[in-house]
């Protein structure tokens, strides 16, 4: 079983995120989510993006923090938010 959280960490190319992005569909097919519809789903990754600044904060995670608020996401940031996105309330 693949695990989405380590891919998730080792993001730091398109192709990684692409991955990434096939191992997520898959889960979401095997697996049930919080989010499982689109509309939660949505909602979910808008309340994660308010508040991910606490997540880094706590994580001590201050140069991704950085780049966020210096708009210069990458796409491990924007995976942690698609990840993040099928759990958070």
């Amino acid at each position: 079983m693949i695990d989405i959280d380590d891919i998730v960490e080792k993001i730091e190319t398109k192709e990684d995120f692409l991955y990434f992005l096939n191992c997520l569909i898959r889960d979401h097919k095997h697996n049930d989510w919080e989010n499982s519809n689109l509309n939660d789903y949505l909602s979910s990754m808008e309340g994660w993006v308010e508040s991910m600044d606490g997540f880094y904060k706590n994580q001590q995670d201050l140069i991704t923090l950085d780049k966020i608020h210096k708009n210069e996401l990458s796409w491990k940031v924007f995976a942690q938010i698609l990840f993040a996105a099928k759990m958070y309330e």
